[in-house]
Formats: C-alpha cells, structure tokens, sequence
C-alpha cells in the first residue's frame, strides 16, 4: 500500500508516502467508534468481499476487535475504508500482538495466555440465531491450544533436540507451565505452515497450520530461558570438572 498510518483517539490517518507531497496524500477515516489500541493490515479470504477490496484492517479497540475493508479505487490512485459488519466484543480480552496470514487468517495473542483467531464469513444461518446459536454470528473469537504431536515435531529437528525426552515418551505430553502468562509475540510462518508465539515468561510454543493452512495444531510447548539456564549450568559444570 505504501502506506504509514498514525491514530489519534478515534480517528485513523493514512499517508501515501509514494505521492507527492504538494498532493492530497492523507487519508483520514473516522468510522472506529472507540479509541484505537492498535491496527494491523491482512488479507481478506476469498469469497467474502467483493473483488475491488484488496486488504482489510483489522482493528483494535477498547471494546472491539472490528474489520475494516481496504478498496482500490479504478477511477484515480487512492484508497477508501469502510466498515463491515464483522465487529466482536471483547470486553475481558487485552490482545498484544495481531498476525495475519497470506490465506487470511487472523491470529491474536491475548494476555491471558491463549492463542485466539478472529474468524469471519458471510454465511447467513438466521434459523440459528433465533436459538442464540454462537454460530449464527458472522464473526466471532476462536481460543485454541490443544495439544498435537502430529506432523511438527520430526519437522523442527532443533525443536526436537531440546524437549523433554521423559515427557516426549508420554503421547499426551502434559504442560506443566502456567497458561495465564501473558503471550507477547507472534509470529506466522507461511512458507513452513508454522506459527510461533512468545510469552513474557519465556514459554516458546510452536503451532503447525497444516498443508492447507487451515489447522491449527499446537505442536511443541517449551520455557525457553528454563531450556538456556540448563544448558549454562550444564557448560559450568563440564568446566569445573575440566
């Protein structure tokens, strides 16, 4: 988009640093009814949006997580935003990363230690709605973390090199680590079909998407500085008998 965009309160401002300076290359859109915590562009999934939206803003508020379309304009170079109907509440929800990937999905690291995706669709079940059905709603907050060693791990030498052999003998391999820690990055991999997040207690934990990209296996869970901390113990101890 060669685009730079900055919030004040409620209102989104985006430069087309590619245009002149003398021309009219600030955006600004007012359609976020609350104030913006954050912004991260992804691509829309096909099927959805007519054919001249070509990205999506998805939208961090106090209140909601909100998906606001991106279209190209034919008739001049410029672009509009406009808002859709795809708005979740999440009153109890603190996210502090977004990742999108190239098939348009929407990961949310949450401080609560999950592994949430905003999934959305067109797809009308009014029959639903009249039982208050959750999948009746056109968009909504999946949590996921169920643990799978299916496909991953023989993926992820390195991965497979510092696990816990005694627990990698049990198939359930149970998680030990708290899950409230607060998960502050994320990160997609499209090329590998992994997705990886870190909490601010060191807890590395490793997703596998699937061929498709549409699983969401969590693969491997590890502490990170615990794995570091062995391994310095273990150094000073091979040079102390040295």
């Amino acid at each position: 988009l060669d685009t730079v965009w900055i919030t004040v309160d409620r209102t989104l401002y985006l430069w087309d640093y590619s245009m002149p300076i003398e021309e009219n290359c600030v955006y600004v859109y007012r359609g976020i009814c609350d104030v913006i915590l954050g912004i991260t562009l992804a691509t829309p999934q096909s099927g959805v949006f007519p054919g001249n939206v070509k990205y999506l803003l998805i939208v961090q508020t106090q209140s909601n997580i909100e998906i606001h379309s991106i279209s190209v304009k034919s008739t001049k170079r410029g672009i509009d935003v406009s808002q859709t109907d795809f708005v979740v509440a999440t009153p109890s929800h603190t996210f502090n990363s977004i990742a999108c990937s190239q098939k348009g999905r929407i990961f949310l690291a949450c401080s609560d230690g999950n592994l949430y995706e905003l999934v959305y669709s067109n797809d009308e079940a009014t029959w639903a709605s009249y039982f208050g059905l959750d999948f009746a709603k056109k968009a909504k907050l999946v949590r996921h973390g169920s643990f799978s060693t299916e496909g991953l791990i023989s993926m992820l030498p390195f991965f497979d090199s510092i696990r816990d052999t005694s627990r990698a003998e049990n198939s359930s391999y149970p998680i030990k680590y708290d899950m409230s820690v607060s998960i502050s990055h994320l990160l997609i991999d499209d090329l590998r079909s992994v997705l990886y997040t870190f909490s601010v207690g060191g807890i590395l934990s490793v997703y596998h998407t699937g061929l498709d990209g549409k699983a969401t296996n969590l693969c491997f869970r590890a502490s990170i500085l615990e794995k570091v901390n062995s391994w310095k113990n273990g150094a000073q101890n091979k040079e102390f008998n040295h």
